[in-house]
């Protein structure tokens, strides 16, 4: 799996993983899996998906994506797409209704 560097690049917007700020209106929802790590649900920059060497997927849609900080595995990790926004939000419905079962939380 490639990961891209320790910054990325979010819809043209540079964001520093390690403080977990990301750009509200191009992330629909956030979930906290430990204290290094998170997952996403939102949109890439072309930069980034080129960075991530997963032009493949195509630059549109939504990434579900990992963020991690730990100084081994520093980066992010692309695990899926929604290729429309109504899929997106349909995804977060889904995801919303698993983790309202687990101890988990989920920021939408």
């Amino acid at each position: 799996m490639n990961k891209a560097k320790s910054f990325t690049e979010i819809r043209g917007s540079r964001v520093d993983l390690g403080a977990g700020v990301l750009a509200m209106d191009e992330i629909l929802g956030s979930v906290q899996l430990d204290e290094k790590r998170f997952l996403h649900l939102g949109m890439l920059s072309p930069h980034s998906l080129t960075d991530l060497e997963s032009e493949e997927l195509g630059f549109d849609g939504y990434f579900l994506f990992e963020t991690d900080d730990d100084e081994k595995s520093k980066g992010i990790s692309i695990l899926g797409k929604a290729p429309t926004l109504d899929a997106a939000f349909r995804l977060l419905e889904i995801w919303q209704r698993s983790m309202s079962r687990d101890v988990g939380h989920i920021n939408i």
